[in-house]
């Protein structure tokens, strides 16, 4: 995996290196070393409008391009620095 190569280069995550998921609840993101860190997204929402616009093309209506705007959430894990631990770093 992309967290074991950069294990064996000696790079530290997050120390050197921050990695941040889209998808949180994979079986990958939850059993690596050190564990994801990921942003959720209301799948269910955009899954509902996806089908709703798919229904409206199946009944030959005119559909609209259409921006679906959801408020991702942060699971905080072990693989992205807190922004504090960041700024006292770079002081040093």
């Amino acid at each position: 995996s992309f967290i074991c190569a950069a294990l064996k280069r000696g790079i530290r995550i997050p120390g050197d290196l921050s990695i941040l998921s889209c998808y949180p609840a994979t079986w990958e993101a939850v059993n690596s070393y050190p564990v994801l860190t990921a942003v959720e997204h209301d799948l269910e929402e955009m899954v509902h409008v996806a089908f709703s616009m798919l229904r409206d093309l199946m009944d030959g209506k005119r559909v609209r391009e259409k921006q679906v705007f959801s408020s991702p959430r942060l699971i905080k894990r072990d693989t992205v620095l807190r922004l504090k631990e960041i700024h006292s770093k770079s002081r040093d």
